[in-house]
């Protein structure tokens, strides 16, 4: 009998113990939202190993609707009449009746609904005004047609002298 409770109580604290990660993490550095009116952080969540984005920060940034459509089995997100529907158990969408894969399926965690990242370009864009571009190495989430430059550096040789090579595309100017 007292191995019993030992073992509950074990479980118990597991559980309890898991239930941080369960709520999902904040990245180590923020996504920045860059559009003509500035830039500004955005709070995403890693959970699962999958980056997510809130619904209702989706909404006030985009001023879409969204709501749960327990019939579909899933999340509805509207725009000036255009629709997606956005699946809770499966990692996909569906954009104007085209299906478009997903990384992860939405997630339910603490009050609020998750979707991943790639739905913002993949899914919301061609129904939106704006173009929205994700670039998950450099942190940013374009939105508009901003000229916003790649930048990629590699070492050419190990020094001494160490030569390194910076591309920009498109061009701009540098200092």
């Amino acid at each position: 009998m007292r191995g019993t409770a030992v073992g509950s109580l074990a479980i118990l604290v597991l559980l309890l113990a898991s239930l941080p990660q369960a709520q999902g993490t904040a990245p180590a550095t923020p996504l920045t939202l860059l559009s003509r009116d500035g830039r500004r952080p955005v709070p995403t969540i890693v959970l699962g190993g999958q980056e997510l984005i809130a619904l209702d920060e989706v909404a006030s940034l985009f001023q879409v609707t969204v709501r749960e459509d327990t019939l579909a089995g899933g999340l509805t997100i509207t725009y000036k009449g255009r629709t997606i529907l956005v699946s809770n158990d499966r990692p996909m969408a569906s954009v104007s009746g085209r299906v478009v894969a997903l990384p992860s399926p939405a997630v339910r965690s603490g009050g609020r609904w998750f979707v991943p990242l790639e739905l913002l370009p993949r899914a919301l864009s061609p129904i939106h005004d704006t173009r929205i571009d994700v670039r998950r190495t450099a942190r940013l989430l374009v939105v508009g047609d901003l000229r916003v430059p790649r930048v990629t550096g590699r070492i050419d040789a190990a020094g001494p002298p160490t030569r390194a090579t910076l591309e920009i595309a498109p061009a701009a100017p540098v200092s």
